[in-house]
């Protein structure tokens, strides 16, 4: 069974697909980064629940979890967009999840600490990676 995000997409759709997808990806990504948008849709996702523990109350909400299904062509955006600027990037100290050799424990509390500041939006990378693709000197 596929689980598809938000656009119905999975990732074997991207594989399996005809050549062509490969170039209009391509022109997708550069102007997404020579215009310095990125769609609304990409920051959709669908919530799946997980239950914790089998042998727990499946009816007791505290044993579920979840996890958030984004759409796979900003999946392969990001991807891309690492591959890009992956040797001039650092890690953050305060980074929590996803480091390596390293747990995500405290980023529910990191998160929430945060959560003020959420609608504050950081564009430098987008622009580093613009100059880079769209304006290469």
């Amino acid at each position: 069974m596929w689980n598809c995000g938000p656009d119905d997409l999975c990732a074997e759709h991207l594989l399996y697909a005809h050549p062509i997808l490969i170039m209009h990806l391509k022109v997708l990504f550069k102007l997404i980064l020579c215009h310095r948008f990125v769609p609304n849709s990409f920051g959709k996702g669908v919530t799946v629940p997980l239950i914790k523990d089998k042998t727990d109350n499946i009816n007791d909400v505290s044993n579920y979890g979840g996890i958030t299904l984004s759409p796979v062509i900003s999946k392969l955006f990001e991807v891309v967009l690492l591959s890009i600027c992956s040797d001039v990037l650092e890690i953050d100290s305060l980074q929590v999840g996803f480091k390596d050799k390293i747990g995500a424990a405290g980023a529910i509390f990191f998160e929430t600490d945060r959560a003020p500041n959420k609608d504050r939006q950081n564009t430098c990378v987008i622009h580093f990676v613009a100059e880079k693709v769209c304006c290469p000197t």
